[in-house]
């Protein structure tokens, strides 16, 4: 708990910062911590985590996007030799990735939020997808088959990009085959 704590302050002034190389040690340390196994990890969520996680999708800085995006990607990937062990805040990670946002954030926000969940979904392993996962991609569909109409081209594009990875990762369980009879269960509300 006491290095997560040291952390915290740095974390907040570098991600808030507006320069871009500020902001790319704070993804790369974010990225660590929420990939780490260390002790308090789960408190540190609760307590401070997951506000400056929120924070990080509803700024209107874009330059660092990208950085943000891979901090994202890393902390929900698989851990181990084989990748295959869940990092244990992952799924208060997709959790807060699928939190809705306020109506009235722009379409920059709303994009970098779909951005940031595309790339949650590049590293969910289909083959062991536990029911909660499940659950989050149904979730996420409907709220995607709810806002298909938005007007903004880069909402739009991140739209494509999600849909890309649902289907490739209920494609690659199995659970979105012809002869699949859990088709149906897939785009249930």
């Amino acid at each position: 708990m006491p290095v997560l704590l040291a952390l915290k302050e740095t974390l907040e002034e570098f991600a808030n910062a507006k320069e871009r190389s500020k902001q790319c040690v704070a993804a790369e340390a974010l990225a660590g911590v929420l990939h780490s196994d260390v002790n308090g990890l789960l408190g540190a969520w609760d307590s401070w985590i997951t506000v400056q996680l929120q924070s990080i999708i509803l700024s209107q800085s874009v330059e660092s996007i990208p950085e943000w995006a891979a901090c994202i990607r890393y902390s929900v990937t698989g851990k181990g030799k084989y990748g295959t062990r869940v990092p244990i805040l992952r799924k208060q990670i997709l959790d807060c990735l699928m939190k809705p946002l306020p109506p009235a954030v722009n379409t920059t926000v709303v994009a970098k939020r779909y951005t940031f969940v595309a790339a949650a979904l590049i590293e969910i392993s289909p083959q062991k997808m536990p029911m909660a996962e499940i659950e989050l991609h149904n979730k996420l569909m409907n709220e995607l088959l709810d806002n298909m109409c938005h007007s903004s081209a880069q909402v739009s594009m991140a739209f494509s990009y999600i849909l890309l990875f649902y289907f490739s990762n209920f494609v690659s369980a199995g659970i979105f085959c012809h002869s699949c009879e859990s088709y149906d269960y897939v785009l249930v509300s």
